[in-house]
């Protein structure tokens, strides 16, 4: 039997390793760090957003933080002790709401185009990490917010989440990503990624995991009590006379239903908890095959080994055709260096003697 941790937002908060990670300013830090054993070595990061002020908008504080620390993780070497990363909120009303709109308007043409070169350097290096990156979303994701959560390699949702791209409404269209990883994400589907940069609409949780926005969608459904569209069952009739421990209290001291304040709350929490059982999951496996898998999995991206003769010109042909080529060659070289490893050895040996393996990474 799997013994996974359940670690909410509380538990966490009372982590050994976050007191070693805190923040030396009096102030809160834009974005909290906690980290969590992950099985046989190493922990899985977990990066939260933490500006409840802005609903976590991108600022250049906030991204001059977020550069660092991707940089950091990045600078551990193969060897790292970051097994997984999982980014986060700690702000229940939105992963995060996109561009920091009041510090842009008193940017130069010249502060603007740093920013944005900061900006797609630090999304394209999360991309790049070499180990297994997870988005937790349980609210709004628009705009920047959006980009952020499009360059994990996994995307956690919760039914509650709101995606969006509202650019086209400020005069101008997603900069860092939102375009062309949104087509990716969705497999190439084309018409769903213009529905939602031409009409800037948002869409739901459940509706974007079953775009294939997402790989997980957690259900935050709550029976009873008024509703919003969005899963939250709080009351809001006649007769409401308070709140008591998140849930709404009538005249007649009867419960009739949960705050919406304290549905967000816990849907941050679900999700967030769905995260780190996904890459506690990941992490079960042998370090250097998952990483390997990693590697192999993202060089097989757009439909490898699948050449469709019938309309496509030969060069074109010829050119798919190579791209499998080499995408056959490079799960064939990942797969000579991990049969060769101690950590196979071992999942043999454990098998034989029916218990789990332990590996270390070798």
């Amino acid at each position: 039997m799997r013994h996974k941790p359940f670690y909410l937002l509380t538990t966490l908060s009372r982590s050994p390793t976050l007191h070693q990670l805190r923040h030396s300013s009096t102030s809160p830090p834009l974005i909290n760090i906690r980290n969590i054993p992950a099985p046989h070595c190493g922990h899985i990061r977990i990066l939260s957003l933490n500006n409840p002020k802005s609903r976590n908008a991108i600022s250049r504080a906030l991204l001059a933080d977020l550069a660092r620390h991707i940089t950091d993780i990045h600078n551990e070497g193969p060897q790292g002790p970051t097994r997984a990363l999982i980014i986060a909120s700690d702000v229940d009303a939105a992963f995060c709401a996109g561009a920091d709109l009041k510090e842009r308007r008193g940017f130069t043409r010249e502060e603007t185009t740093s920013f944005l070169t900061l900006l797609r350097f630090s999304f394209t290096s999360i991309t790049a990490l070499p180990l297994p990156t997870l988005t937790a979303l349980s609210s709004l994701a628009l705009g920047g917010g959006l980009e952020l959560a499009l360059t994990t390699d996994l995307r956690i949702l919760a039914s509650t989440a709101s995606l969006g791209l509202p650019e086209t409404r400020l005069g101008i269209i997603p900069g860092a990503g939102g375009c062309w990883r949104l087509v990716q994400r969705l497999g190439g589907m084309r018409g769903r990624a213009l529905d939602m940069v031409l009409t800037g609409r948002r869409v739901g949780g459940r509706e974007a995991w079953e775009w294939g926005l997402g790989e997980r969608c957690v259900d935050v459904d709550v029976e009873g009590g008024g509703g919003d569209g969005y899963g939250y069952g709080y009351g809001g009739g006649v007769g409401q006379e308070g709140s008591r421990d998140g849930v709404e209290i009538g005249l007649d001291g009867k419960d009739i239903g949960i705050t919406k304040e304290a549905m967000a709350r816990r849907a941050r929490e679900m999700v967030l908890q769905e995260a780190i059982d996904v890459a506690w999951s990941i992490c079960e496996g042998g370090p250097l095959a998952t990483k390997a898998a990693l590697r192999a999995v993202k060089g097989l991206g757009g439909g490898a080994g699948r050449v469709e003769v019938e309309g496509v010109g030969k060069e074109e042909m010829i050119g798919k055709t190579s791209k499998a080529n080499r995408e056959e060659e490079l799960e064939n070289s990942e797969y000579e260096a991990v049969v060769k490893s101690e950590d196979r050895d071992e999942a043999l040996r454990a098998f034989g003697e029916k218990r789990r393996p332990v590996f270390k990474g070798r």
